[in-house]
């Protein structure tokens, strides 16, 4: 989270993938405030199915192609 709050700060193009247990991210507000200030908020959908997390309309919801074609557009990428 605070890797998002500093590239705000610095004024970068910030896209998010949730994936595995970061999808468990979703239900918290914390999603709907990044997308609000511009963020890309992306998150697996098979993962939150199979957490029973809902699929919300603040995150772009795909799969394993959708995070291929985020790391090929990205200049930088930082996985955590």
């Amino acid at each position: 989270m605070g890797l998002v709050q500093a590239g705000l700060r610095e004024g970068v193009q910030i896209k998010v993938y949730l994936i595995d247990e970061g999808v468990s991210l979703i239900p918290t507000t914390q999603p709907a405030a990044w997308s609000a200030q511009g963020v890309g908020v992306f998150g697996c959908a098979y993962g939150a199915r199979l957490r029973g997390i809902p699929l919300v309309d603040e995150v772009t919801w795909g799969g394993l192609g959708l995070l291929s074609d985020l790391l090929l557009a990205g200049d930088q990428v930082v996985s955590l």
